[in-house]
């Protein structure tokens, strides 16, 4: 019979915390992203970096 798998010692495991750690970082991302994505859209207008196309602008040839 096979003795069972020695234990840690209750210790703090470095790995598991900075996985969670992760997890609370990749969250803060995310609401963060979202919080910009709906204050660019209520900001109307083009997104940051790209320039406006006039509404009388011709139609690309090929169309």
């Amino acid at each position: 019979m096979l003795d069972p798998p020695a234990g840690d010692a209750g210790g703090l495991n470095i790995q598991n915390l900075a996985y969670a750690a992760q997890w609370w970082i990749f969250g803060a991302f995310a609401v963060g992203l979202w919080l910009r994505l709906v204050r660019d859209e209520a900001a109307g207008g083009p997104p940051r970096g790209q320039d406006p196309v006039p509404q009388d602008a011709p139609e690309p040839a090929g169309r």
